[in-house]
């Protein structure tokens, strides 16, 4: 009950700062609206019709016009970003998983495994992650969102350094010690006391994690490296529109000032959490 409680109050204490408030419910319609495509547009986003190319934002049946060869730039949008989120997360939820045991263990530990791990991660961090998304692609097939593998793992030595720094900061603590004392197990240790401690740096890790690794499916998808058709993500709808730039400019403009928001909301919820969790630290 008292646990719970505490988490209420860190969640008042998160909407009292307007600006992460505001990202918060931003991001969560950009979600909301993505996921509920089907619902919110009739459109196909693989059609085209070339009578209808070209449209402007606000024309008559096609809230943000139309591209080149006359899809509906409001149903590619919204379809463009379920790729684009989902591809994120799941790359995201790879690099937090296996960033956050390997940092654990080489902030706690201090055997050869865990000096196996930091130079792994050393490694990994000085291979580009274009490289490394070229790299899964060819082992699981080309255009079929095998990069988000690449992805993942070229974010975890970040995790990794960032929860291996405060598991560091806190691990000869008053309470740390008190708790070996005690004769606690590492692993209750970890779980009651480590990740107590380290959750807001983990979750802010994370949300930077998220945002960059859409930053990176859009970059991929502007090269064509990501999906191939009639997959698409955001990148790809900027790159679609690129040789337009001059005339129908809202074709990229549009896609683009989407991803902006809603990396921009990623960073501000992220930094919101930790702010609200880092207030002091949990015996």
């Amino acid at each position: 009950m008292k646990k719970n409680t505490r988490y209420l109050q860190m969640l008042r204490r998160y909407f009292k700062d307007p600006l992460s408030a505001a990202a918060f419910i931003i991001f969560l319609v950009i979600v909301v609206l993505c996921m509920a495509a089907p619902l919110l547009t009739s459109y196909d986003p693989t059609v085209f019709d070339f009578n209808q190319a070209k449209l402007p934002p606000g024309s008559p049946g096609h809230l943000l016009g139309t591209d080149n060869i006359g899809r509906d730039l409001f149903a590619r949008i919204l379809y463009g970003g379920r790729a684009t989120l989902k591809t994120a997360l799941q790359a995201t939820i790879l690099s937090a998983v296996v960033g956050t045991i390997f940092g654990i263990y080489a902030g706690y530990f201090n055997n050869t495994l865990s000096n196996l791990i930091l130079r792994a991660t050393e490694i990994i961090d000085s291979i580009p992650y274009i490289l490394l998304v070229i790299m899964f692609e060819y082992m699981f097939g080309f255009g079929q969102g095998s990069f988000k593998y690449g992805l993942g793992v070229a974010a975890i030595p970040a995790m990794t350094q960032t929860v291996r720094a405060e598991v560091l900061r806190i691990k000869n603590k008053e309470y740390m010690e008190a708790a070996r004392a005690l004769g606690l197990s590492n692993l209750t240790i970890i779980r009651r006391h480590v990740l107590n401690n380290i959750a807001g740096t983990i979750v802010m890790q994370t949300c930077t994690n998220y945002a960059e690794a859409a930053l990176a499916c859009t970059v991929l998808g502007y090269l064509s490296i990501g999906f191939m058709a009639p997959k698409f993500d955001w990148g790809t709808l900027v790159s679609a529109g690129f040789n337009f730039l001059r005339t129908e400019s809202y074709i990229s403009l549009i896609p683009t000032f989407v991803i902006v928001i809603t990396s921009v909301c990623l960073n501000l919820i992220g930094k919101g959490i930790r702010d609200v969790y880092g207030n002091g630290e949990r015996a």
